[in-house]
């Protein structure tokens, strides 16, 4: 086991200790890391998203959740 690797370990160990259920390392993207980070056996989550939705779907969007507020 290499040094970064063991730093992550303890680093995960101490959070678990915490009761932390999980930790967002944002490796995914970079090449280099990417088989690092894997070697952790992570669940890739995105940290952003871009959604492009045209004003007749807002306007429906907003309308269904005005509508159903209460039922939540």
């Amino acid at each position: 086991m290499g040094p970064n690797s063991l730093l992550y370990y303890n680093e995960f160990l101490d959070l678990k200790s915490r009761n932390f259920e999980y930790m967002n390392v944002m490796a995914a993207n970079i090449p280099r890391f990417t088989d690092f980070i894997m070697g952790f056996s992570p669940k890739i989550v995105p940290y952003y998203t871009v959604t492009l939705r045209s004003r007749k779907y807002s306007l429906m969007r907003t309308l269904y959740q005005v509508t159903h507020e209460d039922s939540e």
